[in-house]
């Protein structure tokens, strides 16, 4: 529905520029893949990886605790094709170390602010929530948009989480923790700040020296994306709180 929409969108915003753009040669799969057995080995730990996703949600689905997370999936499936290739050192050179210093730091600074009592501080800003209260999940849904254009939204979800624990939120609540979920997500459509990823994207134009769109531009068509996706979370949110 939201590519279908975006796709919609884009064409007739943009009609003019995609009537003379041109199609660029496509490249040929062997001249991409330039170092076959790393790529077999990578496809197979990246299948892996991703059964082991689907393993742990499947069996912390059924109540089954486990300290297993996704996260620790993740760093085996790394270290084990880290393992595993013969180019080492072009691994770790071609990595993006200034996103992973930038996720580390911003993690880092969220349990500052969690140690040092300054989530007590936003709680008190945030609308108030209720667990019995049918509004608070649309409060959910307007805070986490709004707030995640001044913070990003992964840095907002670190802070809300303890939040919304602290209002007495459990697993069980499922209704608002799908608010924050979808309303974190779709708050990377209104605008750049919204999401750490478009900042990423436009590193990666710029660095290409492409020409990145800007804020303005991004708005405008964010805009109405944001509008009618928060609207289709927000209908589904409350049929699920119906059926219920």
């Amino acid at each position: 529905m939201h590519a279908l929409e975006l796709h919609i969108l884009v064409k007739r915003i943009y009609k003019k520029e995609l009537a003379h753009a041109t199609t660029s040669q496509l490249v040929a799969t062997k001249d991409l893949i330039t170092d076959y057995h790393l790529a077999k080995t990578s496809s197979v730990i990246t299948l892996i990886v991703m059964i082991g996703f689907f393993a742990v949600g499947f069996v912390k689905a059924f109540g089954i605790q486990t300290s297993l997370n996704f996260s620790h999936i993740a760093l085996i499936g790394g270290l084990v094709l880290f393992a595993a290739s013969t180019k080492r050192k072009e691994i770790l050179c071609g990595m993006n170390w200034q996103i992973i210093v930038f996720f580390v730091s911003m993690f880092v600074f969220m349990g500052g602010l969690w140690y040092g009592g300054i989530i007590d501080l936003f709680s008190s800003v945030f609308p108030h929530l209720n667990l019995h209260d049918p509004s608070s999940t649309l409060n959910i849904v307007l805070t986490s948009v709004g707030l995640s254009q001044l913070m990003s939204n992964v840095p907002f979800v670190s802070i809300y989480l303890p939040v919304l624990h602290n209002l007495g939120y459990a697993s069980h609540d499922t209704l608002a923790w799908m608010a924050l979920a979808g309303a974190s997500t779709l708050a990377g459509n209104l605008t750049i700040l919204g999401a750490a990823s478009n900042v990423i994207i436009l590193e990666a134009a710029e660095k290409r020296k492409e020409k990145a769109f800007s804020f303005i531009e991004f708005l405008k068509v964010g805009s109405i994306v944001a509008t009618v996706n928060i609207a289709i979370l927000c209908t589904f949110l409350l049929a699920y709180s119906t059926l219920a």
